[in-house]
């Protein structure tokens, strides 16, 4: 993750110590991922105005807010993924390594994700389970022994436990396409249909549920298919038999007898409402009369329009077949249409034979029908009348004539209404002369008029008897209209008072006999209802079955009355009669007595019926027919639950037999769509539900459109038929005639829209694209990536990729933000700020995510995320009393740059010094006035070494003293160390100090002391010579004169000064790497007054290195409290016992230290005994840090007893970053003390604020509060001792050319604000 301090992999080891100690608390197993938020003091922003500037070398910094926040917030992951948690904050863990990609996320269960992909944490391999309550990973048992393959997708059916995988798959060496595992018994169990054919690719799995019964319901398959593993499931037998036809074209079995019963009875159109749609007006009376065909009439659409023909019924039944007569008029008539039905509202699946091969077909949405002329030559040619054979359930028969079609339901269900929609015709109108309803079986209604045929005509019809009319009346419920009446019983049971069936059965045979009874429910009659006595009789009259019903039944029910052999004698028919029971015991002088229907269940009809046909006969040949129908799939392939719920899914044996009907695949439209409107060998990559429809995407052409249709499902039923076991379809549609390339997949968003993803431009009609990103784009192209949701929307520049998409995730991050997340091949990434409508580029924040999804609260996300407060900060920040964070108001262009020193010349005013280049061309040093607009400008006049580096700043009157390391070039002059700027008429000052020079290594000004009685500037570093005179690290500068003073210790003094402050009316503390003589040493205090140099033996005591810099907490005293860091330390001394190191708590081997300062707080801290500070007051220490707990952060507070995080930053190299300085606004850095001196005067040192060498900091507020604690020493009374100083003859020759604004006579102006940098 960064160079040096806690890895990504330490991390995580420690956070799962952490769990294990407590550091993070598990309070219930739901609250597993427990986030401890970081406490922050309470700083008084108001003390340094609301502003903290922080600076250094970084591109982004972020606010500690939570434990190991800085070690998962960097993109610096050294390209591992990892599994992530993240709250409802932002706040985000690392849970595992993820080596490899981690593809999908798939939700089994409320605690669990289903992991696919290329990829293994801790060794266990994909596919993983992932239970987010106890943050246990494992893995699908025996799948590397079970299973190889590559997974394409996975679907888990919470109702059974079971998850299907669908890709490449063989299973056990024999089953393809899908592989089908138990999550509750953690075992494969068998796929019931043996998966797929050899080599089959599923893309994609959904369900279709049956809210009804929702242990049923189907699951529809996607993918690259054309059988299934167990292909016989595929084949309906029907027959195997020895036939012919005789003239007439009956059927004939193979004892060659003519089958003349037929089971099915035509269903009364009677009283039934008929309604059409685009009714040619001249034809309004045949939308009636074709209930009867042989009248003649013709029921026409008007011209170049489709329509519907719809029956409503008065009752309820289960039809079996359909029986259509195409119009006879010339130049008219239905090409194709569909059947719809209520209250399924759904298209019906249909057989009918073909005329043209005499085969079954199946069809649904668009049924054909021949033209009427056509099918009398074809069937004529034949010379047959009509051809009828055994339909597919061997139940009655199916077949054509001369002028008419049948078409069997597939599915078994009660309608009460039925829609013919036409969807092609011939000529100029569509037209139909007539159509017949049948069911199997005889029903006979109470309500005789019911019972009249649809032909007036006719000879033959059911009828029933009412004992006594008059007292009857119709009542219509759910079911249909039945008979009510209410009997007065306060005298006793009538006699024979009730009705009497008499059904239209021709044939004697074995019947099973049920008696239909309406609900009490439905009229509140259930307290008055009784118990009706039910007798059959047969032809002769004599009793056959008698039974007690009771009508109590609060829904409607059947009982079967009798099942057996009628006979049927010379017209005599078997009846039956329901009368009120005198055994009726109700409360009350009433009783209500109902009547609805009885229906005769034909189970076998005598071998009497069967007539033998002569050998000489006029009829087709002999041979032997075996029928069966060959349910076709391509692509898509519907598995109906309730179908296979007898299956044994153990051994997943083969059911179907020849010479058996199977009924496990049904020939649902789901199957039909993939088989006859996909194109050969389609590829479907993608199933998605969504408004009631299913989407259907992928590689195929249809009729309705390319590569992407829509199908309608019926919602009144919660989208599946129970009866026909079978998604409930409505119809199929076009969407803007497809897309011009293939979809690789589409997913559901929001549960309103798609998103879809492919090799795609354009839809194939050029429908017009609605453009979603508003900011930079003018392309409403959908190219690759498209969202759909009625309407097309493009997300315009940026969907511009050579990689195909094949991962489309979402996730709610960054203050609510959305973003929508492409994955592509060569791991090619796309991210859309879905909240603001662009494409961001993934350096911005890292996101690079493969998959996330939220459960109970939490996101969990694979991949590589980083997030940081404040990005393309430019190696600096401003911190705001909200407090939040905002950039500073440039940019940098270079590549390579730092921040080495700041300063604010005023309240509205500052400066940033370092080695970088910012816009406008700004070298090294931008002033940025806050007051304008931030408004920023550099220094015109100066010529930058190409390794300079401002390293200290002091302002003091109108001048800006300015350290350096190397220099520049003034008007074709070096100076190297020190450049004075006037700040007044903004350009270099007229005179500049004569270079600094070293021996060897780079010249360093890293600390200024100004005296403003002598107008002198004590200047320390690391450098041997200024101009021409001997200055040992430390060297003063007469700004009156323009001239360099050497001490008359600098001949004994060698090293380099880190810090400077004045502690006393004469005195500094000044910290280095220092030798004095032959002594070597780290504090040394230097005597104005005396102009002697020594070292400080208290304050050398147990230091082993160099203090790069110090605080003096108590100002004056350097026997009280001082803390000072070191390149890897941090310590206080208290009472000139020497030091205590506070960094117990860090990992020193990784930390370095930059700046140190302490912060005023808004309330006292009381845990705090000030032994090492104030109550009122913590310290913030900056540079890089990293903690045993808390991880790697680059600027933290230290309370007096333990650290607390505050920013960390990071950069998108992936190089180490740190906070160099922290400069805080002017008004809080100033503070004064004043001496006594011998003299009587008052006199002010101003302290100056160094940072130090090896981390380029900057001074903080304390260090700055002690510059007039400098100036007070020095005061007015310039007292050097100087006939011990020496003086250059040029410089004296330059006293006239100092301008009069460089004489600084008022102690209120002094500013100031350096760093130091170490050899």
């Amino acid at each position: 993750m960064v160079a040096f301090g806690i890895t990504p992999n330490h991390f995580l080891a420690l956070l799962r110590q952490f769990f294990l100690l407590g550091v993070f608390y598990q309070v219930v197993a739901a609250d597993v991922y427990n986030f401890s938020q970081v406490e922050q003091p309470e700083i008084s922003y108001s003390s340094f105005n609301n502003r903290l500037t922080v600076l250094g070398d970084f591109d982004s910094v972020s606010f500690y807010d939570y434990v190991g926040q800085s070690n998962i917030s960097s993109s610096e992951t050294n390209g591992s993924n990892y599994l992530y948690v993240i709250n409802s904050q932002d706040q985000f863990q690392p849970l595992y390594e993820v080596e490899g990609d981690i593809e999908f996320f798939y939700k089994i269960e409320d605690d669990s994700i289903l992991m696919t992909g290329d990829f293994s944490i801790e060794n266990l391999s994909s596919p993983l389970l992932f239970n987010t309550t106890t943050n246990n990973l494992t893995s699908i048992k025996d799948w590397s022994s079970n299973v190889t393959g590559t997974i394409k997708t996975v679907f888990y059916d919470d109702y059974y436990k079971l998850i299907y995988f669908g890709g490449d798959l063989i299973y056990n060496d024999e089953i393809y396409g899908v592989a089908i595992y138990d999550w509750t018994d953690e075992k494969f169990v068998n796929s019931p249909f043996k998966g797929f054919n050899e080599n089959a690719t599923i893309n994609t799995i959904i369900k279709v549920e049956d809210y009804e019964n929702t242990e049923y319901g189907s699951i529809i398959f996607g993918g690259f298919f054309y059988s299934l593993g167990d292909e016989d499931l595929l084949i309906h037998t029907f027959w195997e038999s020895e036939s012919e036809l005789n003239e007439t074209g009956s059927y004939i079995n193979k004892t060659n007898t003519t089958v003349t019963a037929d089971p099915e009875n035509l269903v009364s159109l009677k009283f039934a409402t008929i309604s059409t749609v685009n009714t040619d007006s001249s034809s309004s009376d045949a939308s009636t009369g074709i209930i009867c065909p042989g009248n003649e009439d013709t029921w026409l659409l008007a011209d170049d329009n489709l329509g519907s023909w719809t029956a409503t019924l008065p009752f309820e039944v289960t039809p079996s077949k359909l029986r259509i007569y195409n119009s006879q008029s010339d130049g008219t008539g239905v090409q194709s249409f569909r059947v719809i039905t209520s209250p399924s509202d759904g298209i019906m699946n249909l057989t009918y034979i073909d005329p043209n091969t005499e085969k079954f077909v199946y069809c649904d949405a668009y049924c054909p029908l021949l033209n009427s002329t056509y099918l009398e030559d074809l069937v004529e040619s034949n010379g047959i009348s009509f051809y009828a054979v055994n339909n597919t359930r061997n139940e009655g028969t199916l077949g054509f004539g001369k002028n008419y079609q049948e078409y069997e339901f597939v599915n078994e269900l009660s309608i009460d209404k039925f829609t013919i929609q036409i969807m092609e015709y011939y000529g100029s109108q569509a037209g139909l002369s007539g159509v017949e309803l049948y069911q199997y079986g005889v029903v006979t209604y109470a309500n005789d008029s019911l019972n009249q045929p649809s032909c007036s005509d006719s000879e033959t019809s059911a009828s029933a008897d009412l004992t006594d009319s008059s007292v009857w009346s119709g009542y219509e419920d759910v079911n249909g209209a039945h008979l009510t009446t209410t009997v007065d019983i306060s005298n006793g049971v009538p006699e024979n008072f009730g009705v009497i069936f008499y059904p239209n059965i021709t044939y004697s045979g074995n019947y099973s006999i049920d008696l239909y009874t309406p609900g009490c429910d439905y009229d509140n009659s259930c307290s008055k209802r009784g118990i009706v006595n039910v007798t059959l009789y047969d032809s002769s009259s004599e009793s056959l079955a008698s039974q007690l019903i009771y009508q109590t039944n609060e829904e409607e029910k059947y009982d079967t009355i009798y099942t057996g052999h009628l006979t049927v004698d010379d017209g005599a028919i078997p009846y039956v009669d329901m009368f009120l029971s005198d055994l009726t015991t109700v409360t009350g002088d009433e009783v209500v007595f109902v009547a609805d229907r009885i229906q005769f269940n034909i189970i076998s009809i005598d071998e009497s019926y069967y007539e033998t046909v002569s050998n000489n006969s006029n009829s087709t040949s002999n041979s032997t027919i075996e029928e069966y129908l060959r349910i076709s799939i391509n692509g898509l392939f519907e598995y109906s639950l309730a179908n296979f719920s007898d299956f044994d899914y153990d051994n997943g044996q083969d059911v179907a037999e020849n010479g058996t009907t199977n009924t496990y695949v049904g020939n649902s439209t789901i199957n039909l769509i993939g088989s006859t409107i996909l194109s050969e060998n389609a590829t479907v990559n993608g199933l998605a539900i969504l408004n009631s429809s299913i989407y259907v995407a992928g590689e195929f052409e249809s009729l309705y459109g390319d590569n992407f249709i829509g199908i309608d499902l019926n919602g009144n039923y919660g989208y599946y038929n129970d009866t026909s076991n079978s998604s409930s379809v409505e119809d199929e549609f076009v969407i803007d005639g497809g897309l011009d390339g293939s979809i690789t997949d589409i997913f559901v968003y929001a549960n309103d829209s798609l998103i879809l993803v492919g090799d795609f431009d354009a839809t194939v009609n050029s429908t017009t694209v609605n453009e979603l990103n508003t900011t930079t784009s003018t392309n409403d192209s959908i190219r690759g990536i498209a969202l759909f949701n009625g309407e097309w929307y493009s997300f315009g520049n940026g969907t511009d990729t050579e990689d195909d998409i094949y991962s489309f995730t979402n996730i709610i991050f960054n203050n609510n933000n959305e973003y929508f997340i492409f994955n592509g091949d060569n791991s090619s990434l796309l991210i859309w700020d879905n909240s603001n409508d662009y494409w961001i580029e993934s350096s911005d924040f890292t996101l690079n995510i493969s998959q996330a999804i939220t459960l109970n609260g939490y996101t969990f996300a694979s991949g590589q995320l980083a997030f940081m407060d404040l990005y393309n900060a430019n190696n600096g920040a401003y911190v705001v009393g909200d407090p939040s964070l905002q950039s500073l108001p440039f940019e940098l262009t270079s590549e390579s740059s730092i921040y080495s020193s700041g300063i604010y010349l005023n309240s509205s005013m500052s400066a940033i010094g370092g080695n970088f280049v910012a816009e406008g061309y700004i070298y090294n040093l931008i002033f940025i006035d806050y007051g304008d607009n931030n408004y920023t400008f550099g220094i015109a006049d100066v010529q930058w070494d190409d390794e300079v580096e401002i390293l200290s700043m002091l302002s003091y009157e109108d001048s800006l003293l300015i350290g350096m390391q190397n220099g520049v070039t003034i008007d074709d002059t070096k100076y190297e160390g020190l450049m004075i700027f006037n700040l007044s008429t903004n350009s270099t000052s007229s005179s500049q100090p004569e270079s600094l020079t070293i021996n060897e290594g780079n010249v360093t000004v890293n600390s200024f002391v100004i005296d403003s009685s002598n107008n002198t500037l004590i200047v320390g570093g690391g450098f041997n010579q200024a101009g021409d005179l001997t200055c040992n690290a430390l060297c003063i500068y007469d700004m009156t004169l323009s001239e360099w003073i050497s001490p008359s210790f600098s001949s004994s003094i060698s090293g380099t000064i880190y810090y400077m402050q004045a502690y006393s009316s004469s005195k500094l503390l000044i910290s280095g790497n220092l030798t004095i003589g032959d002594d070597t040493g780290y504090f040394a205090t230097y005597d104005l007054s005396k102009d002697e140099i020594s070292f400080n033996d208290d304050l050398n005591k147990n230091l082993n290195d160099s203090v790069k810099y110090f605080i003096l907490v108590d100002e004056d005293d350097i026997t009280g409290r001082i803390i000072g860091i070191g390149e890897n330390f941090i310590a206080y001394s208290n009472g000139g016992n020497g030091w205590t190191r506070i960094d117990d708590d860090l990992i020193m081997n990784a930390t370095t230290f930059s700046d140190i300062q302490l912060i005023t707080l808004e309330t006292d801290d009381d845990n705090n005994d000030e032994t090492i500070f104030n109550k009122n007051q913590t310290l913030l220490v900056s540079g890089f840090l990293s903690h045993e707990v808390y991880g790697n952060f680059s600027s933290g507070f230290y309370n007096s007893s333990s650290w607390i995080p505050f920013l960390f930053t990071e950069s998108s190299s992936g190089s180490s970053t740190k906070i160099n300085q922290v400069l805080l606004n002017e008004e809080s850095t100033i503070s004064e003390s004043t001496y006594s001196l011998s003299k009587g005067g008052k006199v002010m040192l101003i302290r100056n604020v160094v940072g130090v060498a090896f981390a380029c900091a900057l001074g903080t507020i304390s260090l700055i509060g002690v510059a007039y604690a400098l100036y007070a020493v020095i005061g007015k009374n310039k007292n050097y001792n100087s006939k011990t100083l020496e003086s250059r003859v040029a410089e004296k020759e330059m006293l006239d050319t100092v301008p009069p604004e460089q004489l600084i006579d008022s102690l209120d102006h002094a500013k100031h604000f350096t760093k130091t940098t170490a050899n």
